[in-house]
């Protein structure tokens, strides 16, 4: 970062998540936020391309290897590297590795920068990946219909709305619709665009499904995600669930009992485990009730994820009062991430 210039510097990204070698030896590594790395090297650069190299290379070439040429020919394209796209091809040929793959990775770098929309229109395919095309109940589909929204903002809502449902319930996803239908209302009246819409669709839609204790049972106990496992590594892949309890998290600050196995890091279940998935997902009724008994030893946790989204709701709405001529979401989305900053100081400080 103390490299980087706005004035002249360009940023060419891999927005891919690979693991460094302290998150192989050890599982209480996490990544960071992508979403803040990004903006944080987009704010200092003038100029930035985004791409998912890995992603790319897994698509065309049916492995990750071609990942670091498509990056090359993504900055060789953006005009970072000082040398004429025959030099780098006659490298690529005089090195003897794999040969054609790099010199079409290469390519595909050099494409994605000169036709932006020249990605859209594959139908990227990842190993191991979970992507499906949403299947809306007709609950969901009721909901979409019920703010007429344009194509690019149905095409957001279609998974998102049924996800809500299976998240919590019905009425939860009601809530989500008649917000960003209301959003959506609104911005019709002053331009033709839905970009608002799509962005308070997408956020909204995060900080009302969190991560929390019954939504990770939900994910794990997924369909595709024993098809995507077994098309990975093979039908005879021993399965392991890396969970840190927070009744065990909470123990870290106590002697003697902050040794105990799953304190201060993650414990590996093996499939024995699934059966309490199955008992916690049906129990996600108990989610946001006095009942809640995961909520009682995170409860700094659950406040602070309602609080977001009572700020972020509220934030939208004061914009939109303020200034119904003109949606100024960017600041809305400053002000979300300066509150999630504050109140990551306030947790580690309570910490120490």
């Amino acid at each position: 970062m103390a490299k980087l210039s706005s004035k002249n510097s360009t940023s060419v990204i891999s927005t891919s998540e690979i693991p460094t070698g302290d998150m192989v030896r050890s599982t209480a590594e996490e990544y960071p936020e992508a979403s803040f790395m990004i903006d944080l090297i987009k704010e200092y650069s003038k100029n930035n391309t985004l791409l998912n190299a890995t992603e790319l290379s897994e698509h065309f070439f049916g492995s990750n290897m071609q990942a670091n040429f498509i990056v090359i020919g993504a900055a060789f394209q953006s005009g970072c590297i000082p040398i004429s796209s025959e030099s780098i091809e006659k490298a690529i040929e005089m090195n003897g590795v794999a040969v054609s793959q790099n010199t079409n990775a290469f390519n595909i770098g050099r494409k994605v920068v000169s036709d932006p929309h020249w990605i859209d229109t594959i139908d990227l395919y990842r190993s191991g990946s979970l992507a499906s095309k949403p299947i809306s109940s007709s609950e969901a589909v009721s909901l979409i219909d019920s703010i007429s929204p344009d194509k690019d903002l149905r095409r957001i809502l279609e998974h998102r709305t049924q996800e809500l449902i299976e998240y919590q319930n019905l009425s939860y996803a009601k809530e989500y619709m008649n917000f960003v239908g209301n959003i959506f209302k609104k911005e019709q009246k002053t331009r033709s665009s839905s970009e608002l819409s799509q962005n308070v669709a997408k956020y909204l839609f995060k900080l009302m499904a969190t991560k929390d204790e019954y939504e990770v049972a939900r994910l794990s106990l997924k369909a595709e995600l024993d098809s995507a496992i077994s098309q990975e590594f093979g039908k005879s892949a021993k399965i392991s669930y890396m969970l840190h309890p927070p009744f065990l998290k909470a123990m870290e600050n106590i002697p003697i009992l902050n040794m105990l196995p799953g304190v201060k890091s993650k414990l590996a279940l093996g499939s024995w485990f699934k059966i309490f998935y199955i008992m916690l997902k049906n129990m996600k009724f108990l989610r946001g009730t006095p009942l809640d008994f995961m909520s009682w030893f995170s409860s700094d946790v659950r406040k602070a994820d309602s609080k977001l989204l009572n700020f972020y709701k509220e934030s939208i709405i004061a914009d939109n009062e303020n200034n119904d001529s003109k949606f100024n979401y960017e600041l809305v989305k400053k002000k979300l991430e300066q509150e999630k900053n504050q109140q990551n100081k306030e947790k580690d400080n309570k910490e120490n």
